[in-house]
Protein backbone atom coordinates (compact mmCIF):
# COMPACT_ATOMS: atom_id res chain seq x y z
CA UNK A 1 0.00 0.00 0.00
CA UNK A 2 1.55 3.72 -0.90
CA UNK A 3 0.68 5.89 1.49
CA UNK A 4 1.83 9.93 1.98
CA UNK A 5 1.46 11.56 5.28
CA UNK A 6 2.36 14.86 6.08
CA UNK A 7 2.50 16.29 9.54
CA UNK A 8 2.20 20.12 9.79
CA UNK A 9 4.44 22.04 12.40
CA UNK A 10 3.24 24.95 14.57
CA UNK A 11 6.12 26.71 13.21
CA UNK A 12 4.86 26.23 9.75
CA UNK A 13 7.42 23.43 8.55
CA UNK A 14 6.15 20.20 6.99
CA UNK A 15 7.40 16.70 7.13
CA UNK A 16 6.18 14.14 4.18
CA UNK A 17 6.63 10.53 4.90
CA UNK A 18 5.90 8.09 2.38
CA UNK A 19 5.75 4.53 2.54
CA UNK A 20 5.15 1.74 -0.56
CA UNK A 21 6.96 3.49 -3.01
CA UNK A 22 10.33 2.79 -3.54
CA UNK A 23 13.57 4.36 -5.04
CA UNK A 24 13.24 7.48 -8.28
CA UNK A 25 9.23 6.92 -8.35
CA UNK A 26 9.13 8.65 -4.90
CA UNK A 27 10.55 11.49 -6.09
CA UNK A 28 8.24 12.23 -8.51
CA UNK A 29 5.05 11.25 -6.88
CA UNK A 30 6.21 13.83 -4.67
CA UNK A 31 8.10 16.59 -7.10
CA UNK A 32 4.71 18.18 -7.68
CA UNK A 33 3.28 18.67 -3.76
CA UNK A 34 6.98 20.00 -2.93
CA UNK A 35 6.66 22.57 -5.75
CA UNK A 36 3.87 23.59 -3.92
CA UNK A 37 4.83 23.20 -0.41
CA UNK A 38 7.66 25.78 -0.78
CA UNK A 39 11.54 24.94 -0.32
CA UNK A 40 12.14 21.73 0.75
CA UNK A 41 15.34 21.94 3.74
CA UNK A 42 16.38 18.29 3.38
CA UNK A 43 15.54 14.72 2.26
CA UNK A 44 16.52 11.67 3.86
CA UNK A 45 15.65 8.29 1.42
CA UNK A 46 14.62 5.08 3.40
CA UNK A 47 14.87 2.81 1.02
Amino acid sequence: METLEFVIYPDGRVQELVTGIVGSSCAEVTAAIEAQLGQVMSQEQTS
